[in-house]
């Protein structure tokens, strides 16, 4: 009887290791494709950002150039 419950703690203990092993390598694998994911979307955005704010300084036409008094 003391041997099958020691069998059965070390199967039970197994199985437990092996899930949290499996899912901490689960969740790293996701955190690295959500980081990437995130990296390439914070890009586009700091690309259109930077676009926006460029045609917003920029006057929509440029004027001839003040040559002073000639």
């Amino acid at each position: 009887m003391k041997s099958l419950l020691l069998k059965i703690g070390v199967g039970i203990s197994l199985g437990v290791n092996l899930f949290v092993f499996s899912s901490l390598l689960y969740n790293l694998k996701m955190y690295d494709k959500r980081v990437e994911t995130n990296r390439t979307w914070l890009k586009s955005e700091i690309k259109d950002e930077v676009v926006r704010q460029i045609r917003k300084s920029m006057p929509n036409e440029s004027g001839g150039v003040n040559v002073g008094s000639k």
